[in-house]
């Protein structure tokens, strides 16, 4: 250490080799290279759908729909909000046959649920109308899902 300048000229010799270090091209191609992978990780995770089934419901015996009866509503997690403060995942609500859980009808919607929340179902002969928890309500025309997709 130099007397006449005291700790500032260790200081200073030190910011030097890490300025040095951190300008070397290899360091910074070797960074660009792990970033890559990593931001397509990140976005290919954050595209795939939870799948978790938030709430689930069955067509009661007393309505019929007269084609493919019976169905089954499931509200199901689906793919990260990027735009939305907090991330929260958008919201699936799938209308399938008993036997098929990926041939239906689907609707993707931002209303922010969590699994146990208290959700309601009116199945009738012309619609299924769901209440969410915060009193929104979605009604669905038989027209919509009867038949298939």
């Amino acid at each position: 250490m130099d007397k006449k300048y005291g700790k500032y000229v260790f200081y200073d010799r030190q910011l030097n080799n890490i300025n040095m270090k951190l300008n070397h091209p290899k360091i910074l191609i070797g960074l660009f290279a792990l970033l890559i992978p990593y931001t397509v990780a990140v976005l290919f995770l954050s595209d795939t759908h939870g799948n978790q089934v938030l709430f689930e419901s069955h067509q009661p015996s007393e309505i019929h729909y007269g084609s493919f009866d019976p169905y089954i509503l499931k509200v199901v997690e689906g793919s990260i909000n990027w735009r939305t403060l907090g991330w929260p995942r958008s919201v699936i609500i799938k209308i399938t046959r008993s036997q098929s859980n990926s041939y239906g009808h689907f609707i993707e919607t931002n209303i922010l649920i969590e699994k146990g929340d208290n959700i309601s179902v009116n199945w009738m002969n012309n619609a299924i109308e769901i209440v969410f928890p915060l009193g929104q309500r979605l009604v669905i025309p038989k027209e919509l899902f009867i038949g298939g997709r």
